[in-house]
């Protein structure tokens, strides 16, 4: 038996959420946020949608995007670094809830993980946040008008981001970019994954969801992923992305 616990994660190479050994009140199992009955995950979204003036759907968007990542990007280093993958296992995975109501840290109780690689990994990975993502959806579904089309749209964005290095620059980003559509194609997800755009050498997502960020007070479209832009905005927004990009700035 193979076991996983947050020391994994402590490692220099280590790039995602922050992963913290879950300590004090400020802590929430997923169990706990996903059960029938239970207020807590409305009263969090309730309180961030008070304190940043975001609508209700806005914050379902923020909260599902948020709550994907903080599950998928370690577990991706994980098997990538380690071909080590942590359970799912919502009693056995934490989040932290920030003062405003959304969530800033992940925790993985000691458990155990599966030792993969190759085609094998991709199918049990891809299994895996399947799994998250229909809780995710039912869950947040209860407390918005969005329907399970538009959330499994973000978990199914977020998921194939998380592959992208960053920046997202040259044949890397490329191959990135086929393995998360080859892994997304492992399970029978609702939605597609984005689709991929190489522009000057950099790769992007052109994502399938719409977070809604224009919404809050001061925000603006995504772009250039946002859906709702048209495509000649969109050219324009790629260029002024690309130009921003570590290798221009530093040139």
């Amino acid at each position: 038996m193979v076991w996983i616990d947050n020391t994994l994660f402590q490692s220099p190479g280590y790039v995602g959420p922050r992963v913290l050994t879950a300590d004090g009140d400020h802590w929430r199992t997923l169990a706990e946020l996903f059960a029938n009955g239970s207020t807590l995950l409305a009263t969090h979204m309730s309180r961030y949608g008070e304190a940043e003036e975001a609508p209700e759907d806005t914050t379902a968007a923020y909260f599902i995007g948020w709550m994907t990542g903080l599950y998928v990007r370690p577990a991706l280093w994980a098997v990538r670094e380690h071909g080590l993958l942590p359970e799912y296992d919502p009693a056995a995975i934490s989040v932290r809830l920030h003062s405003s109501g959304w969530y800033d840290a992940v925790s993985f109780s000691r458990g155990p993980a599966r030792r993969l690689d190759g085609s094998a990994a991709r199918k049990a990975l891809a299994e895996y946040v399947h799994s998250l993502g229909a809780d995710l959806v039912e869950s947040i579904g209860r407390h918005t008008r969005l329907g399970n089309r538009a959330l499994w749209a973000h978990v199914t964005d977020t998921f194939a981001d998380a592959f992208l290095p960053r920046p997202a620059l040259g044949d890397d980003a490329v191959a990135a970019s086929t393995d998360a559509d080859a892994t997304l194609a492992e399970a029978s997800f609702p939605t597609p994954g984005p689709r991929w755009v190489h522009y000057e050498g950099a790769t992007v997502g052109l994502g399938q969801s719409c977070c809604m960020s224009y919404k809050v007070p001061g925000g603006t479209n995504c772009a250039p992923v946002c859906p709702k832009i048209s495509e000649d905005e969109r050219r324009m927004k790629l260029a002024e992305w690309r130009n921003a990009l570590p290798d221009r700035r530093d040139s």
